[in-house]
């Protein structure tokens, strides 16, 4: 995670005011969209989950046999020529690409203000730009650019309260019951680590611990099946992979 200087927050306050004024955001606030035609209600703080509800018919008729079976169709995380032209048709170069839940975000090449990242979202198997977020806190880009909670944490992992990640991943004993989420650990996480390793979604090393790597894969398996994309291992999560 980049560490923010005060001279770069001093430059990104000055980028945002340019650019019109940001409305404060929390994560309890539901976030307004560049695009009104992709609509997203973050959870709000301390609400409980209902977990990842079914958006098509095909989520709705069961989960699949096998969720490996579907790791081919995954949108492949790879900036197209298309994508990085300016709005004025200039062309420019964005660097590290990376994909969660539908959503890619990369880095461009700058010289003054380098804590920005285009976010790019897969809209009917197309990336479609999304626009620029400021990396600051990932309560700002949730509210202010139409993100999920969850991706935004897991692209940002950055809060604006404690200035760190103290408060964003803070690992807690996991519940007996209910869904599991970021900073649970305990047996049903390891549970879950080893079916997304068995299915392909998890790439890194299992264990019992739900940390980014997991996070990632939950938000990549809801994506493809077509739940809501809110980076909770609810019902209807655990089940599409066999768990209760």
């Amino acid at each position: 995670m980049k560490k923010i200087s005060l001279a770069v927050l001093l430059a990104g306050a000055m980028i945002v005011s340019a650019c019109g004024s940001q409305s404060e955001s929390t994560v309890s606030t539901e976030a307004s969209i560049l695009d009104e035609s992709v609509t997203t209600e973050p959870i709000g703080e301390g609400s409980v989950p209902e977990d990842s509800s079914p958006v098509d018919s095909s989520a709705s008729s069961g989960a699949p046999e096998s969720v490996d079976m579907l790791l081919a169709d995954l949108p492949e995380c790879v900036i197209s020529s298309t994508l990085s032209i300016d709005s004025t048709g200039r062309p420019y170069t964005l660097s590290e690409p990376s994909c969660a839940g539908g959503w890619m975000f990369a880095y461009p090449e700058c010289e003054y203000e380098c804590e920005a990242s285009l976010g790019i979202q897969m809209v009917d198997g197309q990336w479609q730009l999304r626009g620029w977020i400021y990396n600051v806190c990932y309560e700002g880009a949730g509210g202010s650019f139409g993100l999920p909670e969850a991706v935004a944490i897991w692209h940002i992992r950055w809060s604006c309260e404690s200035g760190s990640e103290d408060e964003v991943y803070v690992p807690v004993a996991e519940p007996t019951t209910g869904p599991l989420s970021l900073g649970d650990f305990g047996p049903r996480v390891a549970a879950l680590d080893a079916a997304l390793s068995s299915s392909g979604f998890l790439t890194a090393s299992p264990n019992d611990a739900f940390e980014f790597d997991t996070l990632k894969a939950v938000l990549d398996l809801q994506f493809q099946l077509g739940f809501e994309i809110d980076g909770y291992a609810g019902p209807i999560t655990m089940g599409s992979l066999g768990l209760s």
